[in-house]
């Protein structure tokens, strides 16, 4: 019968046999000494490259979020122009008598920046439609201050016949910072929508205006379901 026997040897024992002259698979010290070397350069290498490896990552990472924040920041800043620029031309029609003063630039300021805000915010659904109202009520109500315009009005006739048409820009402007602040809910803007639609038609009823339009004759907007592909 034949038996396996495994002997445990100490590092100082397999150092000797190695280094051993006499030993057939012996390894001379500068050969043991280059054979160690060459292992800790292997471990050197490879630490280096995993250490420059997770350099890389991180450096990306944080690349990654300056780039994002940059994006934010710049989107912050443009909704904050748009804003204000919407906000200032509302505010200017307050305090102002459509009847003593030309109004077309004030609408037309007034117009082109509702315009850029509501491309801006074109995810908010039914915002155009709102503001649509607004500036038709408004154009609403400077014409029953203009038609109540008499010659020889005193101040306080003057500031009571127009006073109106501040209130709706007061109300126009102060909407406009609530939303700029709290951001958007489809319930404001069909409750906005719907009051300014309702106060056109009263306006219309209680002047015997006739029949009130509700769009721009021979204009029609495109839409997804206009055409065939």
């Amino acid at each position: 019968m034949f038996s396996t026997r495994f002997e445990i040897h100490s590092w100082a024992q397999a150092v000797r046999v190695a280094t051993d002259p006499a030993s057939d698979a012996g390894l001379s010290t500068n050969e043991l000494l280059t054979l160690v070397l060459a292992v800790l350069s292997v471990l050197v290498a490879v630490g280096g490259t995993y250490l420059a490896n997770e350099r890389a990552k991180a450096g990306e990472k944080t690349a990654r979020e300056a780039l994002e924040d940059a994006r934010l920041a710049r989107k912050e800043s443009v909704e904050l122009a748009l804003w204000t620029g919407a906000i200032e031309a509302a505010n200017r029609h307050m305090g102002f008598d459509p009847a003593r003063e030309a109004v077309g630039t004030r609408n037309q300021d007034l117009r082109i920046r509702l315009t850029l805000l509501i491309d801006h915010l074109h995810e908010w659904d039914g915002f155009d439609t709102w503001l649509a109202e607004e500036m038709s009520l408004g154009s609403v109500i400077a014409r029953v201050v203009m038609e109540r315009h008499r010659p020889g009005e005193t101040v306080t006739e003057q500031l009571e016949r127009a006073w109106e048409y501040s209130a709706w820009a007061l109300a126009l402007t102060k909407n406009l910072r609530y939303l700029r602040r709290y951001g958007y809910k489809p319930k404001h803007i069909k409750y906005l929508r719907d009051a300014a639609h309702e106060r056109r038609v009263s306006l219309y009823e209680a002047n015997s205006w006739g029949q009130m339009p509700t769009e721009v004759p021979g204009i029609e907007e495109l839409d997804d379901d206009l055409l065939e592909d």
